[in-house]
């Protein structure tokens, strides 16, 4: 359970999920000065994410196995969700919030996709980093960070290659 919805128990953390996903949608819809039906397709795709996260988690424990089986499924988990990132961007299908963001704003700036995700990525971790230590007086933890750091550029890594075998 994440410290949100401890705090706020009444709210699961895939129902936070998406609406920090819709607040990113709208943001970027500010930004962009345009209102697609392809964006409320992504905030579906943001719910269902949203339910899933709430079923996994019930299913596993937030803390399991030692440490190097921990590194592993972080460092699995990061190449898997930077690979699926980039084949949803190759597909054109709509793409969580998230992706969605950095896709269009990447696309009307005309700025590479792998900067716009990694800018995204730090700029909510910085947020998320901020808003832990205001509401909950702790820091995130490594694995965040890591993760911020590496999913753009490798998002951006299997997108060339998908395009070169297009």
């Amino acid at each position: 359970m994440s410290s949100l919805s401890q705090r706020f128990p009444f709210v699961s953390l895939g129902v936070w999920n998406y609406m920090t996903h819709g607040l990113v949608l709208l943001l970027m819809m500010l930004i962009l000065r345009k209102v697609r039906l392809f964006y409320l397709a992504s905030f579906l795709t943001s719910m269902f994410l949203g339910y899933s996260m709430d079923f996994y988690g019930r299913l596993f424990p937030e803390s399991f196995g030692s440490m190097v089986l921990r590194l592993v499924l972080l460092c699995a988990g990061i190449v898997f969700v930077a690979l699926g990132i980039a084949m949803n961007y190759a597909s054109g299908w709509p793409s969580a919030p998230f992706d969605t963001f950095s896709r269009e704003i990447s696309a009307h700036f005309g700025w590479k996709i792998s900067r716009v995700k990694t800018v995204f990525d730090l700029t909510y971790l910085t947020l998320g980093i901020i808003f832990s230590v205001a509401f909950f007086g702790r820091v995130i933890g490594i694995g965040t960070l890591i993760s911020a750091f590496l999913t753009g550029s490798l998002v951006g890594f299997f997108k060339k290659r998908l395009e070169r075998n297009r």
